[in-house]
């Protein structure tokens, strides 16, 4: 058992236990973290008040090269886990771990965070240019767990589950789309769970090309922005499901 450090600031609680530190401010809200081997960044795990965690890298700054993605590697395995990322401050970047893309990456994170010693990351920037930070997970068992990380990323999988099978299933309904994929990224402000019901109808006469409105639960019918070609021509005029 390490033995802890507990340093008392205003509104402000510290406890330091191997290379990971807690702290707690007068929200409630909780983060765990801790520096990469050279000390100029660090890692983050926030928990709000509310239940809701977020996973942040402070101290890469972009330049002029927007960081896009983040490759996470673990000591001992061979896997590259990607997770796209957005900037939120001046020198930090927020982790996006629950899109419906990413979810086995996820499944695989939550299970090795726990069980491997270090986190290799490799920043992808727009230029083509590579950032790498290395953060030591050694002694981060009992600040996950202070936080309740597991858990959290055990429910956040389950609803991402259900949001790809949402859209598998709307992507499958509806007539079949002149693309491979359907254009998730247009559902980017919807949570797939939310839909109720699917409606299409030809654009303007057009039998090549339809238009997708989606009916929220408690708000009112959207459109999905753009046209969306077909394969063949579409016969019915408006359909539903």
């Amino acid at each position: 058992m390490k033995q802890l450090y507990l340093l008392t600031f205003i509104s402000l609680i510290n406890i330091s236990q191997a290379q990971w530190e807690y702290r707690s401010d007068d929200k409630k809200n909780e983060i765990i973290s801790v520096n990469d081997k050279d000390k100029n960044s660090s890692f983050l795990i926030e928990r709000k008040n509310n239940g809701q965690i977020s996973f942040f890298i402070n101290g890469v700054a972009e330049s002029e090269c927007k960081i896009e993605t983040i490759e996470f590697r673990f000591d001992g395995i061979k896997d590259v886990l990607l997770f796209k990322v957005e900037k939120v401050e001046e020198k930090k970047l927020k982790i996006l771990f629950n899109d419906i893309n990413g979810l086995d990456y996820l499944k695989s994170f939550s299970k090795l965070v726990k069980q491997r010693n270090f986190i290799y990351c490799n920043f992808i920037n727009v230029c083509g240019i590579n950032i790498n930070k290395t953060f030591s997970l050694k002694g981060s068992s009992n600040a996950i767990n202070k936080i309740d990380l597991i858990p959290f990323l055990g429910k956040t999988i389950k609803i991402t589950e259900a949001k790809k099978a949402k859209i598998k299933f709307i992507e499958n309904s509806i007539p079949r789309l002149d693309s491979k994929n359907f254009p998730v990224h247009r559902l980017r402000d919807i949570n797939p769970l939310d839909i109720i019901k699917v409606y299409w109808k030809s654009h303007q006469n057009d039998k090549y090309h339809i238009k997708i409105k989606l009916k929220l639960n408690g708000q009112v019918t959207r459109e999905l922005f753009g046209k969306f070609k077909l394969f063949k021509r579409l016969d019915k005029i408006k359909s539903r499901y």
